[in-house]
């Protein structure tokens, strides 16, 4: 009976083990250029979005992974941390334990907690298993011929070998039936990088680790900025970064403004170029002809669109033109220089002029806006209160009068409202983080800025 035990036994464990060996190979994945992977994050960039979700405060621990775990995101250039880093990012820290369980402190998640402390008391196992061995033989050694104390040694030989074989026979049985259900790691919880199919404007994808080699082909001229882009297996993207994307203000490149790119691995997914010469920005917003859609290099410090994306359209309007979303444009001071007072901790505003040009389209509800180009920005602040502190320049518009009565918004970068004005020019908000508003160099060079009305709150 035992015999015929151990041969079904012995059957069901080459089973197992042989089994894998019929499983089906995974697709191969399509490759996808780092650049245009939203698990791909640089590390600065990993870093910075970590502490805005920590409202600016920075996070301990570490989040971003460069390890053999970021996959075919992870690349290095050179011997220190730089632009060129990649990897991926985790939402929140790693956790760091007090002490050490089995020589590691850092664990990115239950699971591998729990896998550390299985592996750590396999190895325990075999360090007792080792001393009853031992101490064992010490008692046969010692025990004289007495037969009692022969039995019991053997059995503590016996017991300590059968534990052991136990031990590691089910962790090997585990282990070739899916080694996840020793290992238990758990499926990471990655940050993904915001970005669309393809960036509108080729500005705005990563620089790519080695920007010497080529990676952009031309396709159209500023002249058609609306026609099909075909891609064929003999395309040359002869033309390197620094050709198509002004790295700093001290760089000359010709304007490129309308023009579209291929960029390498990036499908027939063509975009903008967006250069222009100092003191422009590159924007399809014409005030007051909205009816131009084509992309040319303006003379302003922010240009955009409002729009209104609501679920629900909001029944607040009464006066008829208002229904989509509106700014006020009669206050010529729509760019506020906020500053925070250092023993109060209150945030004041100070006005710096700028000329808003405002029209909108009842057909699409769309308004469009432009703000005129500043060149004397003072970051300063001066207050007969006390000493302040410089946080940043936010946009003031009064979106839809009848549902926002009487009350200026902030708004920051990415369209992202910021705060509120009251009386006597201060803002309401306490807790404005600088990451969120411009830099006077940022206005300098000219900013995009798309506003949804649904996201700001009254």
């Amino acid at each position: 009976m035992l015999r015929k035990l151990f041969v079904v036994g012995l059957i069901a464990l080459n089973f197992f083990v042989v089994m894998p060996v019929f499983a089906e190979d995974p697709p191969a994945k399509e490759k996808v250029s780092k650049e245009f992977n939203p698990l791909c994050w640089q590390r600065k960039e990993c870093e910075a979005k970590r502490a805005e979700l920590s409202r600016n405060e920075p996070p301990s621990g570490q989040g971003f992974i460069d390890t053999s775990e970021a996959g075919d995101c992870l690349s290095k250039v050179g011997t220190t941390p730089d632009d060129a880093d990649w990897g991926r990012c985790l939402p929140s820290n790693v956790a760091e334990t007090e002490i050490a369980f089995g020589g590691q402190k850092k664990f990115a998640n239950i699971g591998e907690f729990l896998t550390n402390g299985y592996k750590l008391a396999l190895t325990v196992a075999s360090v007792l298993a080792a001393i009853m061995i031992v101490v064992a033989g010490f008692q046969w050694t010692a025990s004289g011929g007495n037969a009692s104390i022969i039995t019991s040694a053997k059995s503590r030989i016996a017991g300590a070998i059968i534990g052991l074989f136990i031990a590691y026979t089910s962790y090997l049985i585990l282990y070739t039936i899916n080694p996840n259900l020793v290992n238990l790691h758990l499926p990471q919880t990655w940050l993904l990088r915001p970005q669309a199919e393809m960036p509108k404007f080729c500005s705005e994808i990563p620089k790519p680790a080695g920007a010497t080699d080529d990676m952009f082909h031309k396709v159209f001229d500023a002249g058609d900025q609306t026609s099909k882009v075909s891609v064929t297996s003999s395309v040359n993207y002869e033309l390197i970064y620094s050709e198509v994307v002004k790295k700093s203000e001290n760089d000359t490149v010709a304007e490129n403004c309308g023009k579209r790119y291929l960029a390498k691995d990036s499908g027939a997914f063509a975009c903008f170029g967006d250069v222009c010469d100092s003191n422009k920005i590159c924007a399809n917003v014409h005030v007051p002809d909205f009816t131009k859609t084509n992309y040319e290099c303006m003379s302003a410090s922010v240009v955009g669109t409002v729009v209104g994306n609501y679920l629900i359209p909001p029944v607040c309007s009464v006066i008829p033109g208002f229904i989509y979303p509106y700014i006020d444009d009669d206050d010529e001071n729509t760019l506020y220089k906020l500053c925070k007072h250092n023993q109060s901790g209150t945030i004041d505003a100070a006005s710096t002029r700028a000329k808003i040009n405002v029209v909108s389209d009842p057909q699409t509800q769309v308004t469009y806006y432009s703000i005129s180009y500043i060149s004397n920005f003072d970051d300063t602040c001066v207050s007969a209160l006390g000493p302040e502190t410089f946080i940043g320049y936010a946009v003031g518009m009064i979106f839809d009068r009848n549902c926002y009565p009487d009350r200026e918004y902030l708004i920051g970068k990415n369209g992202t409202p910021v705060g509120k004005m009251l009386s006597g020019g201060i803002v309401d908000e306490k807790s404005i983080n600088a990451f969120e508003l411009f830099t006077s160099a940022e206005l300098l060079k000219g900013q995009r800025i798309n506003i949804d009305v649904a996201n700001v709150k009254p």
